[in-house]
């Protein structure tokens, strides 16, 4: 990546108004990157089901971009620095993404921000933004050199942050909290790589890019890394691999080449982290003095296993109360095997998304009522997963995915 020697006020925010030739330039520049990839992603047939504001609306939703009283957190999405600012559009709040001209990295050097990751993230944000656990994209402004993202207001915290800030051990000692967060990530990355005319891979799964609201409900916002498949290919040879070393599929790693897969193998390392409480890399503590090098998470969980010490696999919380403690090891059991089969060597040994949010959801079931007989529901999910793998037909795989969760969410 290419970088500059900046001096500080270019990091921070801008709040310059464009004069009214920029803002027709941008406008015009951007908006024609925006057809292209929206076109390119999801076909001629789609549309942008969000509103466009004007770079007037923008200053006056945000009060001109009032510094310290409005701006409620910083964030990368992508690898774009942005200021999250509190605003209100038709007397409701709004959160206003503005993006930073350039921001600091290591070695001190400052990275200039791409307008056409921004812009990507939007085209695909605004195709997933009506499902519950992706953060509502209500518009966008393309008259910025940046352009400026609008979503709903929600106060929402950055997945790692959440997990490992001691306010909130309380919320995950409920064991059933841990499953339901991973489920609900499962829900979003099988809809994203089934219910398109091609498949989208997220590629970029870790603890950093999945935000949490107050009452502990996932939420993506940040889709600028997804990569769509060509037509009829399930596969992309790309040139660089971006993300969190520990998430990233080693596959992937040696091949460069991304598949469906490649989420699978960030899903179950996932699955790891929330069900153990450990970091990805961490150390594991030994006799005094030993020499102890971090290992990675998915290594523990093999040796807890081997060496038959199952119960010392999920985070102690858990095991305060007896109860339910039989029905806990079984689901840790479950939740074990199937975060071992998502980061198997090989991609094609792994399963497909669709079925990993399956059985999260069966584990879940079980744990909100540890003696309900739920066999009826496994039934009808296994039959709609295997009718919609009958069907070659894309539209009939998104329509039996969409009476999936729709059949999902029902009480």
């Amino acid at each position: 990546m290419n970088f500059k020697k900046k001096t500080s006020p270019d990091l921070l925010l801008d709040t310059r108004c464009p004069s009214s030739s920029e803002r027709k330039e941008f406008l015009t520049k951007n908006g024609s990157i925006l057809q292209e990839k929206l076109i390119a992603t999801f076909g001629p047939r789609y549309k942008l089901p969000i509103r466009c504001f004007s770079a007037k609306e923008i200053f006056k939703f945000t009060n001109n971009f009032t510094p310290v009283v409005n701006v409620s957190k910083s964030l990368f999405l992508g690898s774009s620095y942005f200021d999250l600012i509190r605003g209100h559009f038709q007397e409701r709040p709004i959160l206003v993404a503005k993006v930073r001209r350039y921001f600091f990295s290591a070695r001190n050097h400052y990275y200039p921000c791409r307008p056409d990751e921004i812009i990507h993230n939007i085209v695909i944000s605004s195709q997933m933004c009506h499902l519950e656990h992706v953060l509502k994209l209500i518009g966008c402004c393309l008259e910025f050199e940046f352009p400026v993202l609008v979503y709903e207001y929600v106060n929402v915290t950055v997945l790692y942050d959440f997990l490992y800030q001691e306010e909130n051990v309380s919320y995950f000692t409920n064991w059933r909290n841990r499953i339901k967060i991973i489920q609900d990530i499962a829900y979003s990355l099988a809809y994203l790589h089934d219910a398109f005319p091609t498949t989208i891979i997220h590629q970029k799964l870790d603890l950093c890019s999945v935000f949490v609201d107050q009452s502990g409900n996932p939420k993506f916002l940040d889709f600028s890394y997804c990569l769509p498949l060509p037509p009829g290919k399930m596969q992309f040879q790309i040139s660089i691999i971006r993300g969190n070393p520990g998430f990233i599929d080693p596959e992937f790693r040696e091949s460069f080449s991304v598949t469906p897969k490649t989420d699978v193998y960030s899903i179950g390392v996932l699955l790891f982290v929330l069900v153990t409480g450990r970091k990805v890399f961490e150390e594991v503590v030994g006799d005094a003095g030993a020499n102890n090098k971090p290992i990675h998470v998915s290594e523990y969980v093999r040796d807890c296993l081997v060496n038959d010490q199952l119960s010392q696999v999920a985070v102690s919380e858990i095991w305060e109360s007896d109860e339910d403690r039989v029905e806990k090891l079984l689901q840790l059991k479950a939740l074990m095997e199937l975060a071992l089969r998502c980061t198997l060597e090989k991609g094609e040994d792994r399963p497909h998304m669709i079925e990993v949010a399956r059985k999260l959801h069966q584990i879940y079931k079980t744990s909100i009522d540890m003696n309900r007989d739920d066999q009826e529901a496994k039934e009808l999910i296994h039959g709609l997963i295997t009718r919609a793998r009958a069907k070659r037909s894309r539209h009939r795989m998104i329509a039996s995915l969409n009476e999936w969760v729709l059949l999902l969410k029902k009480p």
